[in-house]
């Protein structure tokens, strides 16, 4: 049995989303578009879960985002240009940014995370372009970063993180006459 792929409709609106990856050779960027249909067809789904019937589509997305030349910038900057195109029909563009806590069981052996007691974790600071307008549109996001608490000041306060963040929406040339940063910090 093979892996269930996303509906017509939203298997092209996945592919038009992450085209032009460029993750140094074409083999890798037609891998991205796989697994993303396979993701997209159950996104409630952990990786086993979406490849539950095929133990070798299973490995390959294992091997795929174990590659050095896959990582989260190459991944989402094709999905940043189509947001940043999104935005360009806007007046006005809400950047709302968060962070959110990626946890890990206890004593766990994973590298470069770091520890909160004694659990494994690390941050992803997100910023969503969002339609002003009490719908609300997600429009998609414009820039993430993730990153690990050390504890010895190497990181950068929270402020410098939401700062820079705010600065990089900022340089990427949005068309939008104004964009409107929604931060809680």
């Amino acid at each position: 049995m093979g892996v269930t792929v996303a509906p017509e409709g939203r298997r092209g609106a996945i592919s038009a989303e992450l085209e032009g990856a460029d993750l140094g050779d074409h083999r890798r960027e037609a891998r991205l578009l796989r697994i993303a249909e396979a993701v997209a067809a159950h996104p409630e789904r952990s990786l086993p879960g979406v490849f539950e019937n095929d133990d070798a589509a299973l490995e390959a997305a294992y091997r795929f985002f174990n590659n050095v030349a896959v990582t989260p910038a190459a991944l989402l900057q094709p999905h940043v240009r189509a947001t940043v195109e999104r935005c360009a029909s806007l007046a006005t563009v809400l950047a709302v940014h968060d962070t959110t806590v990626f946890g890990y069981r206890a004593g766990g052996k994973r590298h470069g995370l770091g520890s909160h007691g004694p659990a494994q974790q690390f941050f992803a600071h997100a910023t969503l372009a969002v339609s002003p307008d009490e719908s609300h549109v997600p429009l998609g996001i414009l820039a993430q970063r993730t990153y690990v608490r050390r504890g010895d000041g190497g990181d950068g306060t929270e402020s410098e993180r939401w700062l820079d963040q705010a600065n990089a929406v900022e340089q990427l040339g949005i068309e939008a006459s104004r964009i409107v940063h929604v931060e809680d910090r």
